[in-house]
């Protein structure tokens, strides 16, 4: 039998790790979403000069990945949700004949 204060313990340790982990790969998400942007420089007369950052976010989809993989844990998500939750983009949006292209 566990004691209140292991599993409390052991809860925080598992918080603290599940923080650390998310920490890393956000800043990682962010890194990737600078490196596979492009600056978009228009000239209008009437506003001058004006710059867009445009992310790709699509190319950092393997971080996506990792962090719903570090996250599922947390929310109790079962390996089917998982699944679900990132495959969706390929399932849903592009199509299933394009999922199975995707796929081979």
């Amino acid at each position: 039998m566990q004691s209140t204060c292991f599993r409390l313990f052991r809860n925080r340790a598992v918080t603290r790790n599940t923080a650390d982990v998310n920490k890393r790969l956000g800043a990682e998400y962010i890194a990737d979403l600078r490196r596979h942007s492009t600056m978009l420089v228009r000239n209008q007369k009437s506003t001058g000069k004006t710059e867009t950052q445009s992310f790709k976010v699509q190319k950092s989809k393997p971080i996506i990945n990792q962090t719903d993989k570090a996250l599922a844990p947390h929310y109790g998500f079962t390996d089917e949700e998982l699944d679900f939750i990132i495959n969706y983009d390929i399932k849903y949006r592009m199509g299933k004949k394009n999922h199975e292209t995707a796929c081979r």
